[in-house]
């Protein structure tokens, strides 16, 4: 199957130097970010200097021709061996990685702008992972666990202290006993199983 999603513009070691800034970046108060790039810009051009020559221009997008093609020739593989054996039995190839040297030019190549979404996208991901655990809590809250089960309303709800007198007046009225005093639920006035009382 082809690669799902964008894989990023930055691999490998300029990677590894993005994401050992990114703390420093999110820490930085958004009115103090220039404090932030005046330090960052400077370290990150003397480690991968612009590219200054044609020819090198002309590498990087060789170097991008030859790994398009490749991952073109190993999703068309892909593709022949899941029609061939089925999706499920279908041994794929894995998409082939960007060499040292392409993560290199790219990161060389790299300009202010993109550098600056970079940290832009990663803040946004930062705040999506941090939401994860309440969301996941919100929802244990609101799942289902087992078979439904019927609610006995007015055990719940003639301890809320606007509502539960009136319903406390409508169970004495409607059984000729106050429910505090009973035991349980299981007979009603005259023995017989109790009906499931609506106060409503």
């Amino acid at each position: 199957m082809a690669p799902r999603g964008n894989k990023g513009h930055f691999h490998g070691e300029p990677l590894s130097f993005l994401n050992d800034s990114l703390p420093l970046y999110l820490s930085t108060a958004p009115n103090k970010k220039e404090v932030f790039w005046s330090k960052f810009f400077p370290e990150w051009d003397e480690k991968y200097p612009k590219l200054d020559s044609e020819e090198l221009e002309e590498e990087l997008k060789e170097e991008e021709r030859l790994h398009k093609a490749e991952t073109e020739r190993v999703k068309a593989a892909n593709q022949e061996e899941a029609k061939v054996r089925g999706r499920r039995k279908a041994v794929l190839q894995p998409y082939p990685a960007t060499s040292a040297w392409l993560n290199e030019l790219r990161a060389r190549a790299a300009d202010s702008t993109k550098l600056k979404g970079w940290f832009s996208n990663a803040k946004t991901k930062d705040k999506t992972r941090k939401v994860e655990p309440f969301r996941a809590w919100l929802a244990g809250l609101t799942a289902l666990r087992g078979a439904p089960r019927h609610m006995q309303m007015p055990w719940m709800l003639w301890q809320h202290p606007a509502h539960g007198e009136v319903l406390r007046s409508r169970y004495r009225k409607t059984f000729g006993k106050d429910a505090d005093d009973e035991e349980d639920d299981v007979d009603g006035l005259d023995g017989s199983p109790t009906a499931p009382w609506n106060p409503l």
